[in-house]
């Protein structure tokens, strides 16, 4: 059973140190009253295609 709808907005790519807006929207849709806590951590992206000479 789900409790939770979960999404997150960021842009697809960015430069290495440039900021970007990211934001997380949790959204209750079970019968309970469940708290949230959402943490977003920036990561290496794992789909990366590296060049050829890396």
């Amino acid at each position: 059973m789900a409790y939770s709808d979960i999404a997150i907005t960021a842009p697809s790519s960015a430069e290495e140190g440039e900021e970007v807006s990211v934001s997380a929207l949790v959204t209750n849709i079970s019968a309970l009253d469940l708290p949230f806590r959402v943490k977003l951590y920036a990561v290496e992206d794992i789909y990366a295609v590296p060049d050829p000479g890396d």
